[in-house]
């Protein structure tokens, strides 16, 4: 939008030297036709509402308000006034109350940022949730966010799904749950004994790994180094989508995290057992940006991520 030289004068003239109370005064004054109603509906008194009325006659430069007989009449300023400061006023009123979300009547799209692994996890239970009580939500999950923190940052992201150690402080999170690590095999894997693989058969076998970056330690080669061993990476993947279908028809091992290896362990002939390694649990949290944090749509959206999951 483009201001000329004009609108910013009068800007500068008026709304830095009136008092936008005054203004309320003289709509009550047009609607009621009296200035002692007015100042009686707005619980003031009529001593009060006559310097106020001076104060704004000076400001205006006009009577506004006329003495006729017993009645009162407007000037032609003040009528001319009318509509438009009542509709200015409604205006005011509806933009200073506190936005309200109706979950049922809400048409529009919320973007998630989340990995694939918690795509499996969340998402089927966070969309049936949705779909009963905002059928009108769509999700959204971007691909290609090299940073979601920017992103949140820009409004590009609602919420960001996923473990996140730093945070700076414009950013807010809640804790959603606990993460740990289990193996994945087939089932009547030769390694598996009483349901548990021993570390010495763990370092031998072949290994399925997830990993985003395609290089770099991950944590259970991070741990086995520290003890002095190693293992054999036979399979590297960027995603979940086909480590279920390798591992159920092979001797590889998978160690992932749980939930997701109990969704995969539903639906392919698939074991778990405990990792012979002591491996740190980790946390998921949502995060948002501080500009969203008392926004009612968000916060109510926050609630249902939470509410699904539990």
């Amino acid at each position: 939008m483009e201001y000329n030289q004009a609108m910013l004068v009068i800007i500068d003239m008026q709304f830095s030297d009136i008092d936008l109370n005054l203004l309320v005064l003289l709509d009550q004054a047009l609607e009621l036709g009296s200035l002692s109603r007015a100042a009686e509906k707005l619980n003031i008194s009529q001593p009060a509402a006559s310097r106020l009325l001076a104060r704004l006659r000076r400001t205006l430069g006009d009577p506004l308000l006329i003495p006729s007989g017993r009645r009162t009449i407007f000037s032609q300023r003040a009528e001319s006034m009318r509509q438009p400061l009542r509709l200015w006023l409604q205006q005011a009123e509806q933009l200073l109350q506190p936005p309200i979300f109706e979950p049922a009547r809400y048409r529009g799209a919320w973007r998630l940022y989340l990995l694939d692994y918690l795509s499996l996890v969340v998402l089927p239970q966070l969309v049936a949730h949705l779909q009963q009580r905002a059928p009108g939500l769509d999700l959204i999950v971007p691909p290609n966010i090299p940073n979601a923190f920017e992103s949140l940052r820009r409004g590009e992201l609602d919420l960001a799904l996923g473990f996140f150690p730093e945070l700076g402080d414009e950013f807010q999170q809640h804790h959603l749950f606990e993460e740990r690590f289990v193996c994945l095999t087939r089932l009547k894997h030769p390694a598996l004994r009483g349901g548990k693989i021993s570390l010495d058969d763990f370092c031998q076998l072949s290994h399925a790994l997830i990993t985003t970056s395609g290089s770099g330690l991950s944590p259970v080669d991070e741990i086995l180094r520290q003890r002095g061993l190693s293992r054999r990476v036979a399979l590297r993947l960027p995603h979940f989508l086909a480590a279920p279908l390798v591992v159920a028809q092979t001797d590889l091992i998978l160690t992932l995290p749980t939930r997701v290896a109990e969704v995969m362990a539903g639906r392919f002939p698939l074991q778990l057992s405990p990792p012979p390694l002591p491996l740190q649990a980790f946390p998921i949290s949502q995060v948002w940006h501080c500009r969203s944090h008392h926004d009612p749509a968000q916060i109510w959206l926050r609630q249902q991520l939470q509410e699904s999951l539990t």
